[in-house]
């Protein structure tokens, strides 16, 4: 997951340099500093939910979970 966070942010950044303004640049870096932070498990509740777009029943079925256990990961992570 870090892997795929550090080259997406790299490819990000690089577009958006020539195009906004250099506070986005900074607001983005810090938003990639926080996932990095977060335990594994989060790193691929974020991934899984806002990256592949899924629901949060279709990761729990993927991850061959109750659903309530994703949502209550999802509720830590907000929280966070």
């Amino acid at each position: 997951i870090r892997t795929l966070l550090v080259g997406a942010s790299i490819l990000t950044a690089r577009e958006t340099l020539n195009t906004s303004m250099p506070d986005d640049s900074l607001d983005f870096k810090r938003l990639i500093q926080v996932i990095i932070g977060l335990e594994p498990i989060h790193q691929e509740l974020v991934y899984d939910l806002y990256w592949k777009g899924l629901s949060l029943r279709e990761i729990a079925k993927e991850w061959e979970t109750d659903q309530s256990n994703v949502i209550r990961e999802h509720k830590v992570l907000l929280i966070y």
